[in-house]
């Protein structure tokens, strides 16, 4: 309904928004994981990826791309929080853990095409479970804490 311009504008900046959610998490993730000293080059190369993933998204519309953004990032803050001794006894770990798995799970969902009703298809379960995904990435994620030195 929207004029095509306007619509691939749209597109452009919700799939950099994404982009940027798993870039945000990320870099969370690495801030409570690794200590300051170590940390400055991760970070600097997170946000490296994400401009070079921006800027590939104002010229490429592909979802595939964003999956991929999105999903290396949860399997990166996944990884963090089982392998990080400190992440590891963080009561923000079971929240973001249950998010990665729920987020993954709503992938899931939109791929297997199981339409629950005509005006309730797997796209549609698909957001209502990735919903319930950000809910807990961020109930886990705003318990995060700086990592000393």
């Amino acid at each position: 309904m929207l004029p095509a311009q306007l619509a691939r504008a749209l597109w452009a900046v919700t799939t950099i928004l994404v982009g940027l959610a798993a870039c945000l998490l990320l870099s969370a993730t690495l801030t409570a994981a690794v200590p300051r000293r170590a940390r400055r080059s991760l970070l600097i190369a997170v946000w490296a990826q994400f401009a070079v993933y921006a800027a590939w998204m104002l010229r490429h519309d592909a979802f595939v791309n964003v999956i991929v953004e999105y999903g290396l990032a949860m399997l990166f803050v996944l990884l963090l929080h089982v392998a990080a001794p400190r992440l590891r006894r963080e009561p923000s770990t079971r929240w973001v853990i249950a998010g990665v798995v729920l987020t993954f799970t709503a992938a899931g969902v939109q791929q297997s095409g199981f339409d629950l009703h005509r005006h309730l298809n797997h796209n549609d379960l698909q957001h209502l479970v990735q919903m319930v995904a950000v809910w807990l990435l961020y109930k886990g994620g705003s318990n995060l804490r700086d990592t000393p030195v």
